[in-house]
Parts: C-alpha cells; sequence; structure tokens
C-alpha cells in the first residue's frame, strides 16, 4: 500500500484578504483554517492517523512517500513518484474541498465560463495567467513598454490531449496578437491527463471506510488535472 502525500503551500496573497493569520491554525465552526490546512497538510496528517489507529502496526505492507515542496512550482509540470508501479494500490491524499455555491474569488468578481463551478474544476479545460512580466510601478515612465512577458497554465481534462490544446494556444495567441505586436510561445512542460477507473476491491474497502466514518456514502469527484505550462 502506497501513501502519497505532500507538503507545500501556494503563496498567501494580500494577508489583509485574509480573516484570520494565514499561517496561524485558526478552529471556527468545528472547522480549521489556515492556508494549506486542507491542500496540503491534511493528507500527511491523515497517513498519521491512519498508523495510529492501527498503533503503528497495520495489517499490509505500507510505504509512505511524502513530496516535499517549498516553491512557487507546485502543480506546474510532471512529477515521476518512484515505486508507484510496485504498490497494488495507492491512496493519494491531495486534499481538496467539495464546491457548495459559485461565488466569486473576490468580492464583486463574477466567474467566466459555463456549467457548474464543479465541472469547471474537473471537467472542462481552463486557461489561467499566472504570471506577468512587465515594467514595475517604481520604475515606470511616460513611454511605451517595448515587451512584457506572460506566464499561461493551461489545465486539460480527461479527454484531451495536452500536446493539442498547447499547439491550439499558441497558434490562438500568434493569429490574435493586436497592432502587429510580434508574439513568441515557449512551450512548457506538457502531462498527458487521465480518469481512473474506479471500481474494485480496494475501492470498495475505502468507500466502506468513510461510510463508518462519516456515516454517509462517498461521493466521487474529480480531482488535480494536468497543466501545461
Amino acid at each position: 500500500m502506497l501513501l502519497y502525500a505532500h507538503h507545500d503551500v501556494q503563496p498567501e496573497g494580500d494577508p489583509a484578504q485574509w480573516d484570520s493569520p494565514p499561517f496561524t491554525p485558526t478552529e471556527g465552526d468545528g472547522r480549521l483554517y489556515g492556508r494549506g490546512t486542507a491542500d496540503d497538510k491534511a493528507g500527511i496528517a491523515t497517513h498519521l492517523a491512519a498508523f495510529r489507529a492501527h498503533d503503528g502496526r497495520p495489517p499490509v505492507g505500507v510505504t509512505a512517500l511524502i513530496r516535499l515542496l517549498f516553491t512557487l512550482h507546485d502543480e506546474q509540470g510532471n512529477v515521476a513518484v518512484a515505486g508507484l508501479h510496485e504498490a497494488q494500490a495507492a491512496a493519494v491524499d491531495r486534499g481538496a474541498q467539495w464546491v457548495r455555491h459559485e461565488s466569486g474569488l473576490l468580492d464583486g468578481v463574477s466567474e467566466i465560463g459555463s456549467g457548474t463551478a464543479v465541472r469547471r474544476l474537473w471537467a472542462k479545460s481552463a486557461i489561467t495567467v499566472i504570471g506577468i512580466d512587465t515594467t514595475p510601478i517604481a520604475r515606470a515612465s511616460n513611454t511605451l513598454i517595448p515587451s512584457a512577458k506572460a506566464k499561461i497554465s493551461t489545465r486539460v481534462a480527461p479527454g484531451g490531449d495536452a500536446t493539442e490544446h498547447l499547439a491550439a494556444l499558441r497558434s490562438h495567441l500568434e493569429s490574435h496578437a493586436p497592432w502587429g505586436a510580434k508574439v513568441t510561445v515557449t512551450d512548457g512542460d506538457v502531462g498527458q491527463p487521465y480518469a481512473i477507473d474506479a471500481t474494485g476491491p480496494e475501492y470498495d474497502a475505502a468507500r466502506s471506510a468513510f461510510r463508518q466514518a462519516w456515516g454517509v456514502d462517498a461521493v466521487d469527484m474529480g480531482m488535480l488535472g494536468t497543466q501545461v505550462d
């Protein structure tokens, strides 16, 4: 049995937007709030709880793989998981929380696109500008900016081809350059999406355990995704 989790966290953004200190665990209404409490610190806590439930002696052979990432490159590119092919089953605690509403990320910000929030997250492709390099405000002047850079991340849903998506994005950017601007696209890492077959005795055992723990049946949902930068 392979237990996989990784310990990292994305930047907290503007601290003023937080109702509590982002890196101080804060309890409220029976829930624990903080940056990365669900993704990704909860995965390691879940594995530790499983070992403790068996007094440190689980009934099957267990390998725990904890990936440490303290950079801004999480969810970008491919990561090879050593030993995954040798495991008969794997539990990947890559935390997320079920989406219950479709409000904007910030007050006054509305979503774009079509379909439910869950479908947009897991069953449809998405394109996001995750970084822009241009003249900083401290050095700004009343002159034309000769060049600018942007990093674009494309999430590919199961059924799509990441290489074809990247080619389509490149073609779109190059053919829609305004005012004759020159566009240069530099390819990044590419990883193909997939959807697992969530049937079999391992899944039956996991669903049974969830049902006993929570008193309700488990619900299948999409998780993660492939991105090309």
